[in-house]
């Protein structure tokens, strides 16, 4: 079975508590980088002044003055107020289309005459008029079509429960311009400059990647990334006939994947909008769910979009008695094979736990 997909999901949404504030300015500019020169920069609110305000397409930009002076700003496309979450297909602020969000991050005397890149909001609080109470983001900017980045953190009176970088798998890259999110690859090695790692480039014919806006119950704000290299992945069809991923990642923390078109049947390519909780459904409506680590919805709505799918003759699921030589074991044997007995256990144990789920 080969099966990939996009989706989005809307799900429950909970409140953190406010702590004690803080004021700091990181940038991490990997060599080849003409804004930030290659260099590691740090600067705290006792190295300087920090200022934010209201931009005129109601984001928010930033100054530090100190040694360095460094400007960033951030707005949302449409120019509507910025709110927790990812913006990402960010272009150079203020010139980018209405149907793009605005970035940019300047200083030294150096500024990208075209950018794309992303932002992650994690707090954001607009004050009276112009003025802006808190603010904390991670960034990632790519200048004038360069493969090296810039990434960093702004927090600005920001609450201390926020940390300073925020990086999942503590790799000591910033999660937002993190080049294999969900596997530890600290050099950030990029070989033929496509923006993904060496470390995921020939892991991710199979994967399962997905991303958590803050307040979001399920993925509880983070990012996930499973592959061969990090995680056991077994898709199978579901009782609908649609498709299911079941994923053991690490730690033993478990997951699972539903999709199916209305009516029940495998989800062809295409846009699928309108989906509620599988297998709770209606007949006319494309059946989703997403869950892992003991969540999960008791209702939902999201959509999801299938770019491509080949199902197994007859459409029969695979036999879980027998390793899936054709999925996660083939590639065992392709690329780790001092690995494959240890594998072959686990994939026993797997099997038994994924016939829970069935």
């Amino acid at each position: 079975m080969r099966f990939s997909a996009l989706l989005a999901m809307a799900l429950c949404l909970g409140l953190g508590a406010r702590a004690e504030a803080k004021t700091l300015l990181i940038l991490d500019s990997e060599g080849g980088d003409y804004v930030g020169q290659g260099a590691l920069r740090q600067f705290a609110d006792t190295d300087g002044s920090f200022t934010a305000q209201r931009n005129f397409d109601e984001g928010v930009s930033l100054s530090f003055d100190g040694s360095e002076y460094w400007t960033l700003d951030f707005s949302a496309a449409g120019d509507v107020l910025l709110a927790p979450g990812l913006y990402a297909g960010a272009t150079r602020f203020p010139f980018q289309a209405p149907v793009d969000h605005g970035l940019d991050v300047s200083g030294d005397g150096r500024g990208c005459n075209e950018l794309d890149g992303a932002f992650q909001v994690h707090e954001v609080v607009y004050g009276a008029a112009s003025s802006i109470d808190q603010f904390a983001a991670d960034f990632v900017q790519y200048c004038d079509n360069s493969p090296r980045k810039l990434t960093g953190a702004i927090r600005f009176n920001a609450s201390d429960s926020i940390p300073d970088v925020v990086d999942d798998d503590a790799d000591g890259a910033a999660e937002i311009g993190d080049n294999c999110p969900g596997l530890a690859n600290a050099d950030q090695r990029d070989s033929d400059l496509d923006r993904a790692g060496d470390a995921c480039d020939e892991l991710d014919a199979t994967f399962v990647a997905f991303q958590s806006d803050e307040g979001d119950y399920i993925g509880q704000g983070l990012r996930y990334h499973f592959n061969a290299a990090n995680a056991l992945l077994l898709p199978d069809r579901n009782f609908d006939g649609g498709t299911s991923f079941r994923i053991e990642g690490p730690g033993g923390e478990y997951w699972s994947l539903d999709f199916t078109a209305a009516g029940g049947g495998q989800a062809d390519p295409g846009v699928y909008e309108g989906a509620t909780r599988w297998p709770f459904n209606g007949p006319l409506e494309p059946g989703l769910s997403v869950s892992g680590a003991g969540r999960g919805c008791n209702t939902l709505t999201g959509r999801f979009e299938v770019f491509e799918a080949v199902y197994a003759p007859g459409g029969d699921a695979p036999d879980l008695t027998k390793p899936p030589v054709d999925g996660l074991v083939g590639q065992l044997l392709e690329r780790h094979g001092d690995k494959v007995q240890a594998a072959l256990d686990r994939v026993d144990a797997i099997r038994q736990t994924a016939r829970k789920y069935l």
